[in-house]
């Protein structure tokens, strides 16, 4: 087995363990969440912390983590902060009252400082970007889309800059296009298209696989695909693809990753 082939069965553990990394107890009854904070680590226990699940959760929500607080997404575009430390909520609306659909968040770093950018998942193309403390940090900018578009997001540093750029996938027909922006102005970085996709769900994150501080791009697919992961680099080459689950399963797939190793290889 060569050194990039263990990186790929690293990863597809790191999958695994986190298939389901945050979730409700029972669908349509309001049950705690249930968050496990997983170690890579052998002399760390796993943790398990049941969060009191706050009006307007039902199954429809995202969770991105900063530091010791974890950020949840609902609907009307509401985030619900839970502190680790303070062990309860507080809110902060995004796109106002009026705003009725879900939204697309991730965690984004310039130099040493981590922000929250958030996106619709579909619609209206407008980015904002908040400090953790909820703070909007400017009025955000517009980047080209269609109304039809299905988005998901990441932030990744494709440069080792140290300042990630912003990565929008949007899901028009069974095509994705890859959109990388600065996160801060909208400034367009580099775009490619995917097109053999097909018309189903996807989820983005970040991994680095070489530990060169350069961010690849990791897209999972979603319910009723073949449970895919593939690679890409910022430039749009396709570095892998594989199965992580038989082709029978048609759940979908959370993506995550992270360095288990202390060896700045993310897995």
């Amino acid at each position: 087995m060569n050194l990039f082939s263990m990186r790929i069965y690293k990863i597809i553990i790191i999958i695994i363990v986190f298939a389901s990394p945050f979730a409700l107890l029972a669908a349509g009854e309001f049950q705690p969440l249930r968050a496990v904070f997983i170690s890579g680590s052998p002399l760390s226990a796993n943790q398990q912390i049941a969060i009191p699940v706050p009006q307007g959760f039902e199954n429809d929500w995202h969770a991105v983590a900063i530091d010791r607080t974890m950020f949840f997404t609902v609907k009307q575009g509401n985030i619900h902060a839970w502190s680790l430390d303070t062990k309860k909520f507080d809110s902060f609306s995004t796109y106002g009252e009026e705003f009725d659909k879900p939204i697309a968040i991730t965690a984004c770093r310039k130099q040493s400082s981590t922000f929250i950018t958030v996106v619709p998942s579909y619609g209206n193309a407008h980015v904002l970007t908040f400090a953790p403390s909820g703070r909007q940090l400017n009025p955000g900018f517009f980047f080209a889309s269609t109304q039809k578009a299905i988005r998901a997001i990441t932030c990744a540093d494709i440069n080792n800059d140290e300042n990630d750029e912003l990565v929008i996938g949007e899901r028009v027909g069974s095509a994705l296009t890859m959109t990388i922006l600065n996160f801060i102005d909208g400034e367009m970085i580099q775009t490619f298209n995917i097109k053999d996709w097909g018309p189903f769900d996807f989820e983005l994150n970040r991994i680095d696989l070489g530990g060169d501080g350069i961010d690849e791009i990791f897209i999972g697919s979603g319910g009723m695909r073949d449970p895919e992961i593939r690679i890409y680099r910022g430039d749009g080459s396709l570095i892998n693809s594989f199965a992580v689950f038989p082709n029978e399963f048609k759940g979908g797939i959370h993506i995550q990753s992270g360095d288990l190793t202390g060896m700045a290889m993310k897995r």
